[in-house]
């Protein structure tokens, strides 16, 4: 299954933001995040797997500031009738 990863630059940190470092994530997350940076994209998506990673992650600190939003591909989820 797919998930949709929100992948947003942050300028300003607030002060009660939890920030975490690229060196502080799981493997899988290193792998992924400076792909996810080189997209250029706000939205993309990913297996299920990596977004598990980086969903705990509130802001992350790699060469700026990003906040990550996972969410469930739409069109994964069961239709209900």
């Amino acid at each position: 299954m797919a998930e949709k990863i929100n992948l947003s630059r942050v300028e300003q940190v607030p002060p009660d933001a939890r920030v975490y470092h690229y060196d502080e994530l799981p493997e899988r997350a290193k792998t992924h995040l400076p792909r996810l940076v080189d997209a250029e994209a706000s939205e993309v998506f990913a297996p299920e797997r990596v977004a598990e990673e980086l969903e705990p992650y509130d802001l992350v600190k790699f060469t700026e500031y990003y906040r990550i939003t996972v969410r469930e591909d739409p069109l994964s989820t069961p239709q209900f009738s």
